[in-house]
Formats: structure tokens, sequence, C-alpha cells
């Protein structure tokens, strides 16, 4: 959910959409200039709360080299607040050689904090060299502190890797890898069963598509029982398409998860989602 665009806002309001308690607040605490993209001056309400959310895309960053060891350095993780939480989601793409088993993301470090000591992540690839394209989420939890850093690991072999950073208020510090899906030369592609998340939580989507022949002219998470996403990113290579999206608020249960492509359909697909609840 997002804050209405217009009308009364009262602070049981914003601290509903803050995942807080009461309905009570002072403006100028730093939860709700962040909430209101005030960092410093006179917090109005409720003209500058008027259509925000309690995530904040802060970009993306990358590709790095290819190789095994990937560093991002002065990456912007928004402003410090209590309960806030950065959810990273790495991309991989190409490959010095062929895929062998067990790729994984290790010595992850973001702003200074050590996150996994090793998490996986989902590819495709084809035979030799042809292609290979992944995800992967981390998360950093409550402890780390600073608006801006630097965010390093290592890959168990040689590849380009670029990070989406996202800040979400007031949501587990743990991450539920909840799902996945692979396809070949279908669309959409979907997360079978769903993915389940508690009240109020948050899920994430990313997916990759590609295609050697012609660039995919678009991709959404907004199809069928999938709806109600809102895209935080959408871009289009030559041969690949990369779509982050997401969810705030949700109610208790499982939720479609499912990726649809235009243009074309994509010769090999991945689709990850997130439950942060």
């Amino acid at each position: 959910m997002t804050l209405p665009a217009s009308g009364s806002l009262s602070f049981q309001t914003l601290n509903e959409e803050l995942r807080l308690t009461g309905g009570a607040g002072t403006l100028e605490s730093t939860v709700y200039r962040w909430l209101s993209d005030q960092p410093s001056g006179d917090v109005k309400l409720p003209s500058e709360f008027y259509g925000k959310s309690a995530y904040k895309y802060l970009g993306v960053t990358g590709f790095s080299s290819l190789g095994t060891s990937h560093t991002f350095n002065s990456v912007d993780f928004g402003p410090f607040y209590t309960g806030r939480r950065i959810q990273i989601i790495v991309e991989l793409r190409n490959k010095a050689s062929a895929v062998t088993s067990g790729w994984n993301l290790t010595s992850v470090s973001i702003g200074g904090t050590s996150t996994f000591s090793s998490t996986p992540f989902w590819y495709q690839d084809g035979s030799g060299s042809t292609f290979f394209f992944g995800l992967a989420p981390i998360h950093v939890l409550d402890n780390m502190t600073a608006t801006s850093g630097t965010v390093s690991f290592n890959s168990t072999q040689q590849t380009q890797c670029r990070i989406f950073v996202i800040s979400i208020a007031n949501v587990p510090s743990l991450t539920n890898d909840s799902g996945t899906a692979y396809a070949a030369s279908t669309d959409p592609v979907a997360i079978s069963g769903g993915v389940d998340t508690s009240a109020n939580g948050v899920l994430l989507a990313a997916s990759i598509g590609f295609n050697s022949g012609a660039a995919l002219s678009g991709s959404t998470f907004n199809s069928g029982s999938s709806s109600g996403w809102t895209e935080l990113y959408d871009e289009s290579s030559p041969t690949f398409r990369t779509n982050i999206s997401i969810k705030n608020r949700q109610s208790a249960g499982a939720k479609a998860v499912q990726c649809t492509w235009s243009g074309g359909t994509p010769q090999q697909a991945i689709v990850i989602a997130v439950a942060r609840a």
C-alpha cells in the first residue's frame, strides 16, 4: 500500500504505513523525515506525506568487471532511522567458462557490516560460454547505520554483477527467499504456488528474460492474479530484460508471483521472490 494522494492524514495512518504502533509521533524525527523525503527543515502534515511508501528504491550500481571479487563504492543507503532494513538484489551476467555446480556469493559485506558468509543464487546458463545470468537477494541486519558505503562480495566463479538497493521500514531482519521459477521459451513465468507473506509484510520480486534474437520491449509483474505490484526498475539491453518490483503491506497468505514479457518470448527466464514479513 501507499499513503493517499490527498485528504487528511493522521499519525495513526503514518504509523500503519511504517509498521509502527500507536497514533503519536514527532514529525521532525528521522523516520518521518525519511518517509516524507524531507531531510531538513519543517515537515508538513499532510502535504509532504501524500503518495509516500515505507520503502525507497535507492538505485542501481554496476556492472563490476568480470572476476570473482566484486566491490561497489559509495553506494547510497539513504538516511538511517530506527528500524531501517537494507535489501539488495544482485544481478549476475556473463561468465568466463562453462558453469559448474556450487555457485555462491561469499564474504558478503555491506557498509562495513558482514551479512551471510555464503548465500546461493539462482541462475540460467547455456552450454559452454553462450550465456549466463542469475539473481540473488542479500540483506543487512539492523545494526548497520551508515548512509552510504561499500558493498562487496565474492563469487565462486568469474562473472559480472550489479546491485539494486532498497530501504524498507520495520520489517524483520531475516529474509525469506521464498521461491524461484525458471523457464525456457515460455511467457509468462510464475512461481508455482505463489509466495507466503505474513500480515503487513513486503514482497520483492526480480526477473530476467533472455532473447538472443531481439531485445524484449517490456516486462511486468502486473498480470492476472499477480496484480498490485509497483515497478522499481525495468530495463532492456540488446539481449536481456531486467525487472525489480515490490508489493508493500501485504495481507497474510500466498501471493501470486508472475512475470510477463512483451515484444517477444524469452528464450530463457528466471524469476525470484523475497518475502520480508
